[in-house]
């Protein structure tokens, strides 16, 4: 529009001196009929400040406006200065909107930062405190209770409990035996369900050596049943793969809900997969959490500050 304004004025200079003569009046064009949308680029600023200065814009006549922010702005000798300023309103508004929702993003991440900074801390001293607390044997004083069935004993003490007490005394560096099974700790002349209820009452963390025949025992499955009524963290420890049918509903909840540990048998007597720094890590995160969640304030206060008083005594081996 603006190139054929620029052809007529030029043609209207050209011919105002015979216009003249022959007592024609000049060529006008009424611009303000056509709807114009102000816009914060430098062409159309550069068109409105042309339109003013053009001498199409006459005093006797309508002048042309345009739209800005919704309203109408007469194009005058004051609407360059008003289209500049509301592009810099506007410039100045975004940029604000820029910096605020970054400033927002940084502060949200610095927050994100912060809890998980915290609870990472607070994981870590939960831990210390209930290594302290399982190698002092203070209330908990196992941390592993194993359960298996007569028919897999001589295989498991022989392969799996020797090395189990042995990894879990070196991660913890303490000499004090702290896998609890039924054939070395229940007492004698004691009821074996008794015995049963307090090794596993006394222990953080339950590792079940799930057979087939394990899943067929009722002893075992009494086990079973005491540490899901007590709540107890548990690992099942696949000694041979089990149907699902052949499963208790508490093993197979177990095994359908969380992740799973399995023999390997080998001729050195096999191993776990995963590695025994793995599973002894687990059972430490299982051990802590379950403490967290079961203890009472006053139990909490009191174990942070005598752990806070002899921190340097818990140590947990790097191999981990």
């Amino acid at each position: 529009m603006f190139l054929q304004c620029e052809s007529i004025s030029q043609y209207q200079n050209d011919t105002n001196n015979i216009s003249y003569i022959a007592g024609d009046s000049n060529l006008d064009v009424i611009l303000h009929k056509n709807p114009m949308e102000c816009k914060c680029d430098d062409i159309f600023i550069r068109s409105v400040e042309w339109i003013v200065n053009s001498g199409f814009v006459r005093d006797d006549e309508l002048l042309p406006v345009c739209s800005l922010d919704n309203k109408e702005i007469v194009i005058s000798k004051t609407a360059s200065k008003k289209t500049k300023d509301y592009c810099h309103l506007i410039e100045v508004l975004r940029i604000a909107l820029i910096v605020g929702i970054v400033s927002a993003s940084i502060l949200v991440i610095c927050v994100i930062i912060v809890i998980i900074l915290r609870r990472r801390l607070n994981k870590k001293n939960a831990m210390e405190r209930f290594v302290k607390k399982i190698k002092v044997g203070d209330k908990l004083k196992n941390l592993i209770f194993l359960s298996f069935c007569n028919e897999d004993g001589d295989y498991v003490l022989e392969n799996i409990f020797p090395r189990m007490k042995e990894e879990v005394s070196l991660a913890l560096e303490c000499d004090r035996n702290l896998v609890c099974c039924g054939e070395f700790d229940f007492k004698p002349g004691v009821s074996v369900c008794i015995e049963a209820m307090r090794c596993i009452e006394e222990s953080a963390v339950i590792i079940f050596v799930v057979s087939k025949q394990f899943c067929e025992k009722s002893w075992c499955k009494m086990e079973v049943d005491t540490a899901n009524a007590m709540r107890k963290p548990a690992i099942l420890l696949m000694l041979e793969k089990v149907k699902l049918e052949e499963m208790t509903p508490y093993i197979l909840k177990l095994f359908n809900r969380y992740t799973r540990a399995s023999w390997v048998r080998d001729q050195n007597g096999g191993h776990p997969h995963p590695s025994w720094p793995v599973i002894i890590k687990s059972v430490l995160e299982l051990g802590s959490s379950f403490n967290v969640e079961n203890q009472t304030r006053e139990e909490y206060l009191s174990e942070q500050y005598v752990a806070d008083s002899y921190v340097n005594d818990v140590s947990i081996s790097t191999h981990f």
